[in-house]
């Protein structure tokens, strides 16, 4: 009885094992992602209130407008900026702020006017929250200073310390409406602050009260207290007469919104 032939095992051909190779190759090419290549721009544009926030800028000298284009959250971009740009599929992200040449502006530094004159303002990105600093000083005649840019208002009430040029204690006071106000601290003690209230009638022990020295006035007649002087003893407080204008100071003045 014959046996059938057995088929001989074909050897792999060299040539189609170095084409399977290529093939794998190119495939692997054609998957992966496309180059990143890195461009020089200038920020023409910023929409810091948007969500997300972003710029627009001009790419390599071009005039052209990219606009909607997002940043890194350890940079504020503001017009007049050269920045570094990464780009991949068309895609352009701003890494980066290369260092000007010239003198900053008031624009490429961020910066923008109050309306108190002489104070700027400016809204930065701070490890991803946005932040507000001021800078500047300027001469107030009322304890409601000025008017906040709706960009600038705190999301919540923002209370700090300011100088003034007397050099009296004071506090400055980021309302949520925007309006900033002045308030100066009040003083314990008779003497202190310069600034004065008058005609509150003399408590009856007169100028022999130890809680009472006002220059040795009278029981029963009108007498003048300092600005925060407070009679213990008789238990009431005066209200603060700020002495007005005076200079604020806004430098270092920053909170988070």
């Amino acid at each position: 009885m014959s046996t059938p032939n057995e088929v001989p095992q074909q050897q792999p051909n060299s040539s189609d094992a170095q084409i399977r190779s290529l093939a794998m190759q190119l495939t692997a090419m054609s998957s992966a992602p496309a180059p990143l290549t890195l461009d020089q721009g200038v920020v023409v544009d910023v929409d810091h209130a948007g969500t997300p926030p972003t710029c627009s800028i001009t790419l390599g000298g071009s005039s052209t407008q990219i606009d909607g284009v997002r940043y890194l959250n350890s940079y504020t971009p503001s017009p007049g900026d050269t920045v570094a740009v990464l780009r991949q599929n068309g895609s352009p992200l701003v890494i980066g702020h290369t260092a000007d040449v010239g003198t900053a502006t008031a624009s490429t530094g961020g910066w923008a006017n109050t309306s108190l004159s002489g104070v700027q303002v400016r809204r930065v990105m701070d490890n991803g929250v946005w932040k507000v600093q001021f800078q500047g000083h300027a001469s107030v005649s009322s304890t409601s200073v000025m008017t906040m840019d709706a960009l600038y208002i705190p999301s919540v009430q923002r209370v700090m310390s300011i100088s003034l040029s007397n050099n009296l204690a004071s506090r400055i006071i980021f309302n949520t409406s925007g309006v900033v106000t002045l308030q100066q601290a009040a003083s314990t003690t008779d003497g202190e602050g310069g600034n004065t209230q008058t005609s509150d009638p003399a408590p009856t022990g007169g100028s022999s009260d130890p809680f009472y020295n006002s220059g040795g006035a009278s029981a029963g007649t009108a007498h003048t207290h300092q600005i925060g002087h407070r009679h213990w003893m008789n238990g009431h407080t005066h209200g603060l007469s700020l002495n007005l204008p005076n200079n604020l100071w806004f430098d270092d003045i920053e909170y988070f919104l």
